[in-house]
């Protein structure tokens, strides 16, 4: 399993510019849209830039015989990495709660024997009090 992750500060993000689209990002709602553009932008394209030439701020390579980093080819894995953005994220069809099962009946166990605990302690509460109090 492989984590890739960018952080941008705020500044970076307020210089951020793509002609006629945008130019700064300012507003934490416009993130969502704005994804695909940073993680392309820090990551690369998958087949490059519009030279063809690989880009981005990082890169992992299949070292070759050539001396020159910067013509070895993209690793296939990170040709993944870089195309994670590139389909629009969609819902699935029974998205729901996603919890395990276990940790789950865990919490609902925890609960009982909490309520359980607490009307306890106020009976026997209750119970010195001479039952005089409700």
């Amino acid at each position: 399993m492989w984590r890739v992750e960018y952080s941008f500060l705020r500044e970076a993000l307020h210089d951020l510019l793509l002609d006629g689209v945008f130019w700064g990002i300012e507003d934490v709602y416009e993130l969502p849209e704005r994804l695909p553009l940073l993680w392309a932008y820090a990551a690369g394209h998958v087949e490059g830039g519009a030279d063809g030439l690989p880009d981005g701020w990082l890169r992992c390579v299949t070292p070759t015989k050539d001396k020159t980093r910067s013509r070895w080819p993209t690793h296939p894995i990170w040709k993944v990495v870089q195309g994670a953005f590139a389909h629009p994220m969609e819902k699935p069809e029974n998205f729901g709660k996603i919890v395990r099962k276990r940790h789950e009946q865990y919490r609902i166990d925890k609960g009982i024997e909490a309520v359980m605990g607490y009307l306890t302690r106020c009976l026997l509460e209750w119970w010195r009090s001479g039952c005089s109090r409700c």
